[in-house]
């Protein structure tokens, strides 16, 4: 990612960040990153000329950020609603104009950082002692998640180290927020496999879930978005999109945990396909369309309208802000 000079005063800008995930700690998080490479970021809740928000609150919609220019983010399974937001970032494979940016998920984790550098001793990862895992906190995933982990256990065991269907102690402080991505990684890189499956299935929805299977050096076994092989080299992975149910998934993983020499060579595939963008291109991505944001300023930046019916439900959305 490009950065201004060390000898070069960075124009100062107000931003803040609202209704993310719990614990959501700008400093810590890629959208501030992409900014402060260009930009001085000041933390202003009060009176920012660039509001970042998320899904996980409404505080986007009170009464002072009303002329604020709103970009909106997700990771989740969700379309930005470009009625509540001047600009929006997304995973979909959709078209606005200058006020959407495409940005796969799975590139806002610095542990994925790691998928942008070659393979290391394929033959050790083939020959990892442990089988699979299956590390998930959400109950509340499609099914197909659960049932997979347990046609899979029932031919030969898996370990379930998060907390549902905990079957295993070896990830002990998995809800440790400072730390769960690499725990995470380390234990799943003493695993040949990973049970890498989404929580739900769109076109364009890759998650960390892939990403940290790999970065632990074990073969993915996912399911979630459809169009995967855009994403990430299809010899890397095992799609379950590939295969017509669980079973015949199933007899293929087994069939490639036997064959070692087979098993070897998926592990040391590329990640990337020469014509795939790598994290740091997602990045790239990110960081030149912010910037293209805020070089226009906070007034001419603004794409909602004033007038008109879209004005008009925000403001209902604005009265409803102050009900209890």
């Amino acid at each position: 990612m490009s950065s201004a000079g060390n000898d070069v005063e960075k124009p100062v800008i107000r931003v803040a960040f609202v209704d993310f995930w719990r614990r959501f700690q700008p400093e810590n998080d890629v959208l501030y990153h992409a900014l402060a490479a260009r930009f001085e970021v000041v933390i202003d809740t009060v009176r920012p000329d660039y509001l970042f928000f998320s899904c996980f609150g409404r505080a986007h919609i009170h009464p002072r950020y009303e002329k604020t220019v709103k970009i909106f983010f997700t990771g989740e399974n969700l379309v930005p609603d470009f009625n509540d937001c001047d600009y929006g970032i997304g995973f979909q494979e959709i078209t606005f104009g200058e006020r959407y940016l495409r940005f796969s998920p799975f590139a806002a984790n610095d542990t994925a950082l790691v998928l942008d550098e070659p393979a290391v001793d394929p033959d050790a990862r083939a020959n990892r002692e442990k089988f699979c895992n299956f590390i998930f906190s959400n109950r509340d995933a499609d099914p197909i998640r659960d049932r997979f982990f347990q046609t899979l256990s029932a031919r030969k065991p898996v370990d379930s180290l998060g907390r549902h269907l905990n079957n295993s102690s070896d990830l002990q402080d998995y809800r440790s927020p400072a730390s769960r991505s690499q725990q995470k990684i380390e234990v799943q890189s003493r695993y040949r496999f990973s049970i890498a499956f989404e929580n739900s299935t769109a076109p364009g929805y890759t998650t960390e879930k892939i990403a940290d299977a790999l970065a632990a050096g074990t073969v993915p076994i996912y399911w979630g978005n459809p169009l995967i092989g855009k994403e990430f080299n299809p010899a890397r992975i095992i799609n379950a999109h590939d295969f017509a149910d669980l079973d015949t998934l199933c007899d293929h993983v087994l069939e490639v945990d036997a064959d070692r020499a087979r098993l070897r060579d998926i592990a040391a595939a590329p990640v990337f396909l020469p014509e795939q963008k790598t994290i740091q291109d997602n990045r790239a991505d990110l960081e030149q369309f912010l910037a293209d944001i805020v070089a226009q300023g906070p007034v001419d930046a603004r794409r909602l309208p004033d007038y008109g019916r879209g004005a008009i439900l925000r403001r209902k959305k604005r009265r409803l802000f102050r009900r209890p």
